[in-house]
């Protein structure tokens, strides 16, 4: 009976698969069974990347002091499809996408030259960009976090835990504001609440966009006030 079962089993789930199968959320064609959501070629051909020469930072890219390394993936496309892919993770519950991105983004963090001279670091930790309460509820999910996800999931590199940094104020929408506007908006909206749990630590911030670098820098201000000497920034796109 149970040799039945399982066959019974099998047939179903393949007859599924043949019906429905699982596409691409990128291209839309069929996927290898494998559970991603992105098929092979579009992991690794479908948008340009962000750091073409590895560098440091991504151009025009002036970092504050402290800040040693500013690294994306791919290179924001508005109006694009990878803005599309983003904002499901963001607004549309597509959670497991974010995890995947974060895998990417965190595998071609290691295959960069100046990588090395961070690997043998002591201290590093993740520090998925906070998210306020507020929001949280209602997306059921922090982005920044479920990419922080995957990118330990390659690297190894563990994640700050979630009490540590804190989101204390709601604030609006970064979008249509510039540098200076954005700073302003996330003025005070973050805090540390335990002081020698980030000393001593070289933190890499994580989000899903870096666009003006506000948020990343605004969080970055308030580290250093807790006594982070050197920090990174990690991101999907780039703006």
């Amino acid at each position: 009976m149970k040799l039945i079962n399982t066959i019974v089993s099998e047939s179903i789930a393949g007859f599924k698969e043949m019906l429905f199968p699982e596409v691409c959320v990128c291209c839309g064609c069929p996927t290898p069974n494998d559970g991603n959501m992105l098929c092979p070629f579009c992991q690794d051909s479908a948008f340009d990347p962000a750091n073409y020469y590895g560098n440091s930072s991504c151009p025009g890219v002036v970092l504050p002091e402290g800040i040693l390394f500013q690294y994306a993936l791919w290179k924001y496309d508005k109006g694009g499809v990878l803005q599309r892919m983003l904002h499901l993770v963001k607004y549309g519950g597509i959670g497991r996408l974010g995890f995947e991105m974060g895998v990417l983004t965190g595998s071609a963090l290691l295959s960069t030259k100046f990588w090395s001279g961070f690997s043998s670091y002591n201290s590093i930790v993740l520090l998925p960009v906070p998210l306020h309460p507020k929001k949280k509820r209602i997306r059921g999910y922090n982005q920044a976090e479920l990419v922080a996800t995957g990118v330990s999931e390659v690297t190894g590199i563990p994640l700050i835990p979630e009490n540590i940094v804190i989101r204390q104020r709601y604030t609006t929408t970064q979008t249509g504001h510039d540098l200076q506007g954005r700073m302003k908006n996330l003025s005070e909206a973050f805090r540390v609440d335990q002081h020698e749990s980030v000393q001593d630590k070289f933190i890499i911030i994580v989000d899903d966009v870096f666009t003006t670098g506000a948020t990343s820098y605004a969080l970055a201000q308030v580290l250093k006030q807790s006594g982070v000497k050197e920090m990174g920034i990690l991101t999907v796109a780039f703006a």
